[in-house]
Parts: structure tokens; sequence; C-alpha cells
């Protein structure tokens, strides 16, 4: 059994597909209540107060939550206009670099944002409105960041198993 078939993959992606949905949950949550606000805001003249805070927290939760998910099923976008020219063993190379700035980032991304959620911790940073406190937003960023970095490592190791199976590295 290979690593990439292994119970811990396979755990590891059920997890962030379990997270993905949790995330779309929490879109519908947020498109319902923007509903409510414009229904309220202009039928009754009673908006939702802290909406525009609320959306942006469930915003930082969606996209935070579908990231790493977006990694493992290869749904972000891509453009091979020009990668398509290359041949074969430059378009790895080329993907080798690209995969491995990607990890370089989140992982200075989720570095960055265990500091940040520290020192707003002790500060006690909270919304303006509502007074929501925003550490909690932070951590679960930086978790999902180190979630989006093991993904993006996983992503390497079956490109660089595929590439061998084709012979394009050497």
């Amino acid at each position: 059994m290979s690593f990439l078939d292994s119970r811990l993959v396979k755990t590891f992606k059920r997890i962030l597909r379990v997270m993905y949905f949790f995330g779309l949950a929490v879109l519908i949550i947020m498109v319902m209540l923007t509903t409510v606000h414009v229904i309220g805001r202009y039928a009754f003249n009673y908006p939702v107060k802290g909406l525009v805070e609320m959306s942006g927290l469930l915003l930082l939760i969606v996209i935070s939550l579908a990231g790493a998910y977006t990694v493992i099923t290869r749904g972000h976008v891509t453009v091979t206009l020009l990668l398509n020219r290359f041949p074969p063993r430059v378009r790895s190379v080329i993907n080798y670099v690209t995969y491995s700035l990607c990890l370089i980032f989140t992982a200075l991304a989720a570095w960055q944002t265990f500091r940040r959620s520290i020192w707003l911790s002790q500060v006690g940073q909270t919304t303006e409105i509502l007074g929501i406190p925003i550490p909690p937003f932070y951590i679960l960023l930086g978790i999902c960041w180190v979630l989006f970095s093991l993904a993006i490592i996983l992503q390497i190791i079956t490109f660089f198993k595929s590439s061998i199976d084709k012979g394009e590295t050497g």
C-alpha cells in the first residue's frame, strides 16, 4: 500500500471534505442573514445590527474552510496557455517550483496568523459593534493555513509520483 492510499491520507481528505461542507453551511447562513438584512432594512426600516462585522467574520470562515479542500480536488483556477507549450519535463519543474512557492507562502501565512492571534488575544481585540472576540477567528484561520500547507505537500507527493510513473523526472 502506498502512502497516497493510506488511511492517514484518506482521513485527511475526509476531514477537508467535512470542513468544506461546513464552510458551505456558513455561506448559506451568510446569504440568509444578508437577505434578512435587506428585507428588514427596506421593508421595515429595521436592518440587522452588526451585519457587516458578521459577514466579514463569516466570509473568513467560508474561505478558510474551503481552501485546503480546493487544493486536494484541484478546484483552483489554472492557466495553462503557456505551460502546455513546454515539454513535459519543463512543465514538471515549473509545477514543482509553483507548489514549493505556494507551500512557503502558506507556511509563512500560518506562522504569522498564529503570531497575530496571540497579539490579538493579549490586547483583547473585539469587533466594534457586536463585541465579538477576534482571536478565535484568527486561530481558525491559522489552523486552516496549516491544513492548506499539508494539502500542498500531499499534492507535491501526488504530482511527484505521477511524474515518476509517466517518466517525466529523472
